[in-house]
């Protein structure tokens, strides 16, 4: 995995805490509340301030002065990416779909074995 693929991970991770994805755990449903979470942060994700807050990231971040062009090159394909993952990766009801709060399964206890 590349280096700036990783840092939008982080991103994604840091974004997820930060609005709320823990809600999943508290006995929402996908129909409910849960589904409204994954929703909502989708449109968080994809706002135009948000990714222009991410490309300045990365540029911050990522980018060093040994890199010829990074900061030119973040601000013009980090943006596209983004949305191309959005679309093909972050679906909402699959997500949850996925979650045992939607399969009726009881939320895993410890890591398989």
């Amino acid at each position: 995995m590349s280096s700036l693929l990783r840092s939008e991970w982080r991103l994604f991770y840091i974004r997820v805490e930060t609005y709320g994805g823990g809600v999943m755990l508290g006995g929402s449903t996908c129909r409910g509340g849960a589904w409204k979470v994954w929703t909502g942060l989708r449109a968080y994700l994809e706002d135009p301030i948000m990714v222009a807050e991410y490309v300045v990231y990365l540029q911050q971040n990522f980018c060093t002065s040994d890199m010829h062009h990074c900061h030119d090159t973040v601000a013009a394909h980090f943006p596209a990416m983004h949305d191309m993952a959005m679309e093909k990766f972050f679906i909402p009801t699959e997500i949850c779909n996925q979650e045992p709060v939607c399969t009726g399964e009881d939320p895993p206890t410890k890591p398989p074995q």
